[in-house]
């Protein structure tokens, strides 16, 4: 059995998850520079690339090429997989030093839940880099 692909669901959910990821990494909204800012930075990492492609992938008409996917995820701070097929986590793992204590281990299997449920956000990712850098 073949499973059929309805491409204007996948591109109508990645834009959602591009919106998301946007938001949370601080970009101007919809209609007031987003696309702009969207532009400006993947022309800076891949290739020059227009203003009317971009919005084509926020307003789900297109999806990006292999390496715009991949430097848009690594600009916004979330996973490939999760920016293009929703697969969790949405953020990197969490890597225990070789000699981690319990409470380090506590705290990653914390962290880890959050990733696993997409409850751990960017804007909780630096507020705890934030502490921990203070400490």
């Amino acid at each position: 059995m073949i499973a059929i692909v309805d491409n204007k669901k996948l591109r109508q959910e990645f834009a959602q998850r591009l919106h998301i990821a946007a938001d949370e990494a601080g970009l101007p909204p919809q209609g007031i520079g987003r696309a702009t800012a969207i532009r400006d930075e993947i022309s800076k990492r891949v290739k020059p690339i227009t203003l009317t492609g971009v919005a084509k992938w926020l307003d789900g008409e297109s999806l990006p090429g292999n390496a715009n996917m991949e430097a848009l995820a690594d600009w916004l701070g979330v996973r490939r997989e999760w920016l293009q097929y929703n697969q969790l986590p949405k953020y990197g793992s969490v890597q225990l030093p070789s000699k981690a204590g319990p409470l380090t281990a506590r705290l990653a299997a914390k962290i880890a839940n959050l990733e696993s449920t997409g409850k751990l956000n960017r804007k909780l990712c630096r507020a705890i880099e934030s502490l921990l850098d203070d400490a």
